[in-house]
């Protein structure tokens, strides 16, 4: 259930409507429309190197498995479910919501923007084996959870504007994390 440009484009007029249409899928460097899919997983398994998945409305349940994906952006939407996001360097994540997100091995991510809820257990925002190589974080909330914000074997910067709010702890650094917070609400 996806339209797919091998090579043409994709144009949505303004103010077109597409049932089912949960997201879309170009090039950063350009404006025309590589795909449009009916689940945001399809999205994510299409996208290569330097791709933007805008998702379309919400909520949608969804638990969103990024694998081995370069670069890649996700704008907008809602999912009612996790975002798990394993070998995927310079992965970005803007205006989004969701229930949690687990990161491994992804190194310089970048969050803005980002509302994640929870229902008072587990962890909101797991950050494992960036190692030296940082993240950024900048006006995201993680509300409602044991554990706020966890980082292992990572490095991190809590830029302005996070709040971590209802959390039993806010942040957690754990072995070999350095962890820089600069103007956020704990």
């Amino acid at each position: 259930n996806s339209i797919i440009s091998t090579g043409g484009m994709i144009n949505i007029e303004d103010g077109a409507t597409i049932n089912g249409l949960r997201a879309k899928l170009k090039n950063t460097y350009s404006s025309n429309y590589k795909g449009l899919f009916s689940t945001v997983q399809s999205a994510i398994d299409y996208a290569g190197q330097l791709d933007e998945i805008h998702i379309v409305g919400g909520p949608y349940n969804e638990n969103l498995n990024i694998t081995n994906k370069n670069s890649i952006s996700i704008y907008s939407g809602t999912i009612n479910g996790t975002i798990t996001a394993t070998n995927s360097p310079g992965l970005q994540i803007f205006g989004t919501e969701c229930n949690s997100i687990y990161l491994n091995n992804c190194t310089f991510p970048v969050f803005n923007n980002v509302n994640i809820y929870g229902s008072g257990s587990g962890t909101g925002l797991s950050l494992y084996n960036t190692d030296y190589n940082p993240g950024n974080i900048f006006n995201t909330m993680v509300w409602n959870f044991s554990t706020g914000f966890y980082a292992n074997n990572s490095w991190c910067y809590l830029n302005s504007g996070n709040i971590f709010y209802e959390n039993s702890s806010a942040v957690v650094s754990a072995y070999n994390s350095n962890l820089s917070l600069y103007y956020n609400e704990l």
